[in-house]
């Protein structure tokens, strides 16, 4: 697997929403929050009923799903963690911060989101913990380490059974695999294929494995102790938030796609350099495609043919 331009152009153009509404910027997080720990106050609780949410919420959410995830892997001192499609590090660095693991491995297909990753470490006090390494986990040459800790990557892995293969080969005798993802559900049919399209379509995503075949891959690759906990019910509010805000967005993005458009034609015909008008029409496109997932992850989730999952795994001793 290479750098698919497609992908990066997602974080890239997208960086900014994120960080408006997921609070990326302070914790450089980009996933699915768990809502479980949080406690709304009253105007909370009124403002939920219209399917949105606070965003002190959301920032609460996506760092609590970190959290929950690490407990489950059974972080223990002297551990060292992959964490395999690490971004701008944002996970890398919370494990750094508490955990009791000896070194986290941050790894990643994107040379800019390393080296944003690397600075953030550096800030956060955290550098001598951590180690950033450009690679693609479809074809991982790591090995040693104890856990394999990977929050919303998997999905963008072209071949799930190597995956799983290379993950168990890198695994220390006794190494835990924790991974969170989107997977279809045994309820996806050929129907269903047009929600999916529109539900990949602002994440650079092609295609979403099934939750059985993966696991299958798991058992085939040699893991043990397979546990897989469905999580729609803990990332819902996050799930409604997306599709509320990308609802109210949408008319807003596509009149701004449209100037963009306009302005680009009309800078151009006059012989003006239109480089700075044609990354907003890319931006305003991504963002369109952004807002249509938005909306059809949830009308995926509604309709039970997607849903959020953990799995566990354990290699032998």
């Amino acid at each position: 697997m290479q750098e698919d331009p497609e992908i990066k152009q997602h974080f890239d153009l997208n960086s900014v929403d994120y960080d408006r509404y997921m609070g990326t910027n302070q914790h450089g997080m980009m996933h699915y929050g768990d809502h479980t720990e949080y406690q709304r106050n009253w105007k909370e609780k009124i403002l939920a009923k219209t399917g949105l949410i606070t965003r002190k919420e959301v920032k609460q959410a996506v760092v609590h799903r970190v959290e929950a995830l690490a407990e489950k892997a059974d972080i223990q001192q002297g551990d060292t963690v992959l964490d395999s499609g690490c971004g701008r590090g944002g996970n890398t660095i919370w494990l750094a911060k508490n955990t009791n693991a000896e070194k986290i491995i941050g790894l990643d297909i994107d040379k800019d989101l390393l080296e944003k990753a690397r600075e953030n470490a550096e800030e956060a006090g955290v550098e001598e913990k951590v180690e950033f390494i450009h690679q693609d986990y479809d074809n991982l040459q790591l090995d040693n380490f104890d856990v394999y800790f990977a929050i919303e990557s998997q999905a963008y892995s072209q071949d799930e059974r190597k995956l799983a293969e290379n993950i168990y080969k890198g695994l220390n005798p006794g190494g835990r695999l924790v991974i969170t993802d989107g997977f279809r559900t045994e309820k996806f049919s050929e129907k269903h294929e047009q929600i999916s399209r529109k539900m990949h379509i602002g994440w650079g995503v092609d295609y979403m494995a099934y939750r059985s075949n993966f696991e299958r891959f798991l058992k085939q690759a040699g893991f043990q102790n397979i546990q897989v906990e469905p999580l729609m019910e803990k990332i819902a509010p996050t799930s409604k938030y997306l599709h509320r805000a990308s609802v109210l967005t949408t008319p807003y993005v596509q009149l701004r796609l449209e100037i963009a458009k306009g302005l680009n034609t009309l800078t151009d015909s006059i012989g003006l350099n239109t480089e700075k008008k044609e990354k907003e029409v890319k931006r305003y496109r991504q963002l369109r495609n952004l807002t249509t997932t938005g909306r059809y992850q949830y009308i995926a989730g509604k309709k039970e043919i997607f849903n959020q999952f953990d799995f566990y795994a354990e290699k032998p001793e």
